[in-house]
């Protein structure tokens, strides 16, 4: 695929030099078509080797997981530069949605979210890949139910992006909190 996008783009830069530069008359010089030619190889060598190494997070190694209190996250980034340094941010949101339930009839519903984040610097091995790990402190309180006896049901969800500044590289993880359920 590299290789397509690299083609595409010579072949677009070659009928670019040759449209902008109609060949030179016979007894002139024809050096500054070769300087533009040489620049626009040069220039298309050093964006090869930009999209050949394609830094991304690995989903399948991205993690993360809520116990109500805290967000635990863990990432690993591919294909940067040998000792790059990757700058993460994660955020996580946490959302909990209750229901009042009073003898299988619901109430009301009440939605309540909080987000947490986290930048940190994450040094990449010599084969291009940075990994670590985070903890986020993240609370989201249900309301009190006072004068109404209903047994409020609760389902936490949350929603963790891991996001490397410097490469753009984008990871979303989502989940829920096992031990959801009725609350007095």
């Amino acid at each position: 695929m590299v290789r397509n996008h690299s083609r595409e783009a010579r072949s677009e830069a070659r009928g670019a030099v040759m449209t902008a530069h109609p060949p030179a008359p016979r007894g002139r010089r024809a050096q500054p078509l070769v300087a533009v030619g040489i620049a626009a190889a040069a220039l298309l060598a050093g964006v090869g080797t930009a999209w050949a190494a394609n830094p991304h997070l690995v989903h399948e190694a991205d993690s993360a997981s809520w116990d109500g209190a805290t967000v635990h996250v863990s990432f690993r980034e591919v294909g940067l530069d040998a000792n790059a340094l990757a700058s993460i941010s994660i955020e996580a949101t946490g959302v909990a949605d209750a229901v009042c339930v009073k003898n299988g009839v619901a109430l009301f519903t009440t939605r309540s979210t909080a987000t947490s984040s986290d930048v940190s610097d994450y040094q990449a091995s010599a084969d291009g890949t940075a990994s670590g790990a985070r903890d986020l402190k993240l609370t989201v309180g249900v309301p009190v139910v006072q004068g109404l006896d209903c047994t409020m049901e609760v389902t936490r969800t949350f929603t963790v992006m891991v996001h490397d500044r410097n490469t753009g590289a984008t990871d979303v993880l989502n989940g829920h909190v096992a031990s959801s359920g009725a609350v007095r």
